[in-house]
C-alpha cells in the first residue's frame, strides 16, 4: 500500500477545501447516521451503563472529540472501503494484491481521500471480523438503562492490529486518530445493518469513543 497511497501536495486553498470535506464526511455524517440509527430502531438516547461503565448521551460523547485533529486529513490516492473482503491475494510477484469495490468518492472528491480513513477501515476489520459475525459469535443484551455486549476475536487479528499500529506510528501518523475514526466508522455503519448486529456496532463505537477521549 505504500505505492498505492500516493500523496498529493495541495495548496492552502485546496487543503482547506479538503479539510472541509473531511468535516462533512466525518463529523456531519456521524450526527446524521446516529439520528438515523435512533429513529430506525426506536432507541431513546440516554445515559447508559455499557459493559458496567457509565456512558453519557451521544452528544456529550462526540463533544469530547477534537474535531480539528480528526478533520485535518492527509490527502492521498485512496480506496475508501479497505477491509479484507475487498482485498484479494493473487499469484503475481510484481502485484501480489488486488483491491476490489473502491469507494466512488470521498466527500464528493473522486481523486483525493484521507489516508486515515483507509487506516481506520483496516483497523475496524481487525476488531470486528465479518467471518465471526456471520457465525453469530457475538452477543448483546439490553434493558432500559444498561447494555452488555461481547464478541469473538481471533488471536491473529490482535497480532495484525499491532502490526498496523506499528506501521502507523513508524510512519509518523497518529494512532489515536486512527482509533477515533475506527469508532466513528462503527457508529456510522450501525444504522445500515440489522438488529442485533446494528446495536453491537453502535454501543461498541459509543463506549469506545468515550473511553478513548474522556
Amino acid at each position: 500500500m505504500d505505492k498505492f497511497w500516493e500523496k498529493y501536495n495541495l495548496d492552502s486553498s485546496e487543503k482547506n477545501k479538503f479539510n472541509q470535506g473531511c468535516s462533512s464526511f466525518y463529523k456531519d455524517k456521524t450526527y446524521e447516521r446516529i439520528e438515523m440509527f435512533l429513529k430506525r430502531f426506536e432507541v431513546v438516547d440516554s445515559e447508559l451503563l455499557i459493559n458496567d461503565e457509565k456512558i453519557p448521551k451521544y452528544n456529550e460523547v462526540l463533544e469530547k472529540i477534537d474535531w480539528d485533529i480528526i478533520c485535518n486529513g492527509t490527502p492521498v490516492r485512496f480506496h475508501g472501503d479497505l477491509h479484507f473482503e475487498n482485498v484479494l491475494c493473487i499469484e503475481d510477484e510484481n502485484n501480489p494484491f488486488c483491491l476490489l469495490d473502491w469507494r466512488q468518492n470521498f466527500a464528493g472528491d473522486t481523486k483525493v481521500g484521507d489516508i486515515y480513513y483507509d487506516f481506520a477501515k483496516l483497523n475496524h476489520g481487525l476488531i470486528i471480523s465479518h467471518e465471526l459475525i456471520h457465525k453469530n459469535l457475538f452477543n448483546i443484551k439490553a434493558n432500559a438503562d444498561s447494555i452488555s455486549f461481547d464478541f469473538n476475536r481471533k488471536h491473529v487479528l490482535h497480532e495484525c492490529q499491532e502490526v498496523l499500529r506499528e506501521y502507523v506510528e513508524n510512519n509518523n501518523y497518529d494512532w489515536n486518530k486512527v482509533k477515533n475514526l475506527t469508532n466513528l466508522i462503527f457508529l456510522n455503519i450501525a444504522a445500515l445493518h440489522e438488529h442485533p448486529y446494528s446495536s453491537l456496532l453502535y454501543y461498541l463505537g459509543l463506549s469506545s469513543l468515550w473511553k478513548d477521549n474522556k
